[in-house]
């Protein structure tokens, strides 16, 4: 949904409570495929807080976009995010740049329950391998000629 700009997705969440869309980007490779699941999100509850391995859509705002993106790392004040084809880390992402929360997708028109213990399983273990995969993704970006810089897999955006 590139079309719908920040106001409009406030506007929505704001009014419905929840949003479904078509991702673009490929920064949640493999969990998420771009222009082909079907993310279903749920606006943030006043106060909430959200869990490691939780998917939020939050404001990115040196980039001013909306981006889908995984907790990896809970601080008290603050997350760090990482989507899952990306190469760094995302630390500072406060509660007001958080939107919504991802609480499912459908792929190929049947539901994927991602809150289910084998999908959080595998979910834990690729990020418990982050290191030997980053390490993996830029050797094959050098082999390449291509140099890999922050958010080189881009964000998973609207």
């Amino acid at each position: 949904m590139r079309w719908m700009n920040k106001s409009s997705i406030e506007q929505e969440l704001a009014r419905t409570g929840s949003l479904s869309y078509v991702t673009t980007g490929r920064s949640m490779q493999p969990f998420i495929r771009s222009g082909k699941d079907i993310v279903h999100l749920r606006a943030k509850q006043s106060g909430e807080r959200f869990s490691k391995y939780d998917v939020i859509l939050y404001w990115r705002r040196n980039a001013q976009k909306y981006v889908l993106h995984r907790i990896v790392k809970v601080l008290p004040d603050s997350y760090v995010l990482c989507g899952d084809n990306c190469l760094e880390k995302e630390p500072g992402i406060t509660d007001e740049q958080v939107y919504g929360v991802l609480t499912g997708i459908t792929r190929n028109g049947k539901a994927i329950r991602i809150h289910s213990k084998g999908y959080r399983l595998i979910i834990g273990f690729w990020y418990a391998v982050f290191a030997p995969r980053v390490f993996a993704m830029r050797l094959r970006l050098r082999l390449k000629g291509i140099h890999p810089n922050k958010h080189s897999s881009g964000g998973g955006s609207l």
